[in-house]
């Protein structure tokens, strides 16, 4: 009986010891390693990756972007004027910086978000107020993401 019991108290130890550490993604292209506390399966890692992703758009961090996408993306936004394409992360980055970029901060300023997986993708939400020329809005945005390794190479916004 002591025996079953002290290999279960192993079993939990470790397990809790897994959890704390999170998982960590490799990436094959010896890019920037990004981390995944407390995710132990798919769903929570894309979800993980929405939440810091809208964090750093809060930040306005957009430099830090481009190493959430994948060196082969395939990015199509649906933007009140046009629809955009790109395969390649750092004009993917380029795209989400002249979204947001302000001189000031008060001018954008992310007012609700969401993370989660749907279906077999990710989704994430926001919602932003934005001051341009004067005059101010509120936009609101979808995004449906597919991940493969750690990172995004699908992104479409709509």
């Amino acid at each position: 009986m002591t025996m079953k019991k002290s290999y279960l108290k192993t079993v939990i130890v470790l397990f809790l010891l897994f959890c704390t550490y999170g998982i960590i993604a490799q990436n094959v292209h010896e890019q920037k390693n990004i981390s995944f506390p407390n995710c132990l399966n798919y769903k929570d890692s894309c979800i993980y990756i929405g939440n810091i992703f809208i964090q750093k758009i809060s930040d306005k961090k957009f430099e830090d972007l481009e190493s959430f996408f994948s060196d082969n993306i395939l990015f199509r936004a649906l933007t009140p004027p046009s629809i955009i394409t790109s395969n390649n992360p750092t004009e993917v980055a380029n795209t989400l910086k002249k979204w947001f970029y302000v001189d000031e901060p008060d001018q954008c300023k992310i007012l609700d978000s969401k993370s989660e997986f749907f279906v077999d993708c990710l989704h994430i939400y926001y919602r932003v107020f934005r001051t341009y020329k004067g005059d101010s809005y509120k936009v609101e945005q979808q995004l449906y993401c597919e991940v493969s390794s750690g990172k995004i190479h699908y992104f479409g916004a709509f």
